[in-house]
């Protein structure tokens, strides 16, 4: 079933946020995001852990003293409530680090080859190699540091890295002694009640990673929206049925992911980075068709709010945030009812058949209907323009067009052309 806050999500735009300290992250940014009439947001705030970023971990709190220490951190999150908004901290319960004061050698996973299961490798940390916690331990590392972060910040909602992606045969326990995560099936359990447990303890959405792998599909239904990496990132193949007719309705995943990790290797400044985006230069109209046919909510998602973030991004996050509010709060409200693809002779055709005329689905041009009654045409073709109907007005959509409307309730969303010959609107 559908995960217990998936609703709360549909009118919710994304925000991560990498820094820097918690005053700045207040001030050019959630008072910003305010200012800008943004009032529907989910802010997950990455970097706040006791150690520093994805280093010491299991251990997370108390809040890093460098970036203002708890009293800072703290007003933060009272000021993002205060907007309405919700805040998840960034959470990590499957590596742990040899510096770590939670460091236990009887809770590292065992690989089949005997050895401790290697996790993440960050050069940024004192000791940069973590070793993947055990599917059954990492709860009691949970219980010892959730609730603490719950009731010292008082968040309304929460994020868990790395488990979300992750397929559960790779979370399995070797171990000839452990007799609770010895199968895919074990791991799965474990991670499902991971996640229970957040619920329980924050009471709100629980976020997670995505990833390209496909895995987070797994628990779809238990975490309520993963940031929405594809396999193929923008050299994907358009097929959206799955995530349309199974997905959605269970968990409202954040765009198609990281925008730096979107983009293929060759076009990404800082390979496999959030940061490192050229905002000047990313395509944002392919990015934004695409997230539009696999009905995820929109994210806004850049780095650091330093000094020249207002300059840099907040252009891009604001058009993210009004192309997204009122758009997203339709398709996620409503289960689809039709997926059309248009062949090669512009007739639309269901996916069964699409398959059979060989559709070129990297250039798809899809016409999506929902229940409430909400028609969307996306033109995801990278060179040719489409003219498509709606309400009984023609509409052009240049490649990486969309057009959207609801007769029922009047509501029109567009990116288009003003006529046949390329004048833009």
């Amino acid at each position: 079933g559908p995960s217990p806050y998936r609703a709360d999500l549909n009118d919710r735009v994304v925000v991560d946020i990498w820094g820097p300290d918690f005053d700045t992250v207040r001030n050019s940014g959630i008072q910003k995001f305010s200012d800008f009439g943004m009032d529907k947001l989910a802010i997950i705030l990455h970097t706040w852990q006791n150690m520093g970023y994805d280093c010491g971990l299991p251990k997370h709190s108390p809040a890093d003293a460098s970036l203002g220490g708890g009293a800072a951190l703290s007003s933060l999150v009272a000021a993002a409530k205060n907007f309405g908004y919700l805040l998840a901290l960034h959470q990590n319960y499957t590596d742990m680090y040899p510096n770590s004061p939670y460091w236990s050698t009887a809770d590292i996973a065992i690989s089949p080859d005997g050895t401790q299961h290697k996790g993440w490798n960050n050069p940024a940390c004192s000791t940069p190699q973590a070793y993947m916690i055990a599917a059954d331990k990492m709860i009691q590392y949970v219980n010892s540091e959730a609730p603490g972060i719950k009731s010292a910040y008082q968040t309304n909602a929460s994020y868990l890295d790395v488990t979300p992606t992750l397929p559960p045969h790779w979370l399995v326990d070797y171990s000839a002694s452990n007799p609770n995560a010895t199968t895919a099936q074990d791991a799965w359990g474990q991670m499902v009640a991971h996640n229970e447990r957040h619920h329980a303890i924050f009471q709100g959405p629980l976020f997670g990673e995505g990833g390209r792998n496909g895995y987070s599909v797994w628990q779809a239904g238990s975490v309520d929206g993963s940031e929405g990496e594809n396999m193929g990132r923008e050299s994907a193949k358009v097929i959206p049925d799955l995530v349309l007719r199974q997905l959605k309705s269970l968990r409202a995943d954040q765009g198609m992911g990281y925008p730096g990790r979107w983009l293929d290797a060759a076009n990404q400044s800082v390979t496999g980075q959030v940061n490192g985006l050229d905002a000047a230069t990313f395509p944002w109209d392919k990015y934004r068709a695409t997230q539009i046919a696999y009905g995820r909510t929109g994210l806004m998602n850049q780095g650091t709010l330093d000094a020249s973030t207002p300059n840099a991004f907040y252009k891009y996050w604001v058009k993210e945030f009004y192309t997204f509010r009122e758009l997203q709060s339709e398709y996620l409200s409503s289960d689809v009812s039709q997926i059309l693809y248009r062949n090669a002779a512009g007739a639309l055709v269901d996916l069964s058949q699409a398959l059979r005329d060989n559709v070129d689905f990297f250039n798809a041009q899809l016409k999506i209907t929902y229940a409430n009654g909400l028609e969307i045409y996306v033109n995801r073709h990278q060179s040719a323009a489409w003219t498509v109907a709606l309400g009984g007005v023609s509409y052009y959509l240049p490649p990486n067009g969309w057009a959207a409307r609801n007769n029922a309730t009047g509501f029109l969303d567009l990116s288009h052309l003003v006529d046949a010959g390329g004048n833009p609107n």
